[in-house]
């Protein structure tokens, strides 16, 4: 995963489903940080 602002990451969990689906996703700059996917989908590489 790329995301604009914290940079390259790798999703580490999920959690829910459907509009409440969550990931969590390391960043190689920091801590993790979590997202609905419904907001970061355009991020995460198929």
């Amino acid at each position: 995963m790329e995301h604009p602002d914290y940079g390259s990451g790798k999703i580490v969990a999920q959690e829910g489903t459907g509009q409440d689906e969550k990931i969590t996703v390391q960043f190689s700059s920091g801590a993790p940080r979590k997202f609905l996917v419904r907001f970061v989908e355009s991020y995460i590489a198929s």
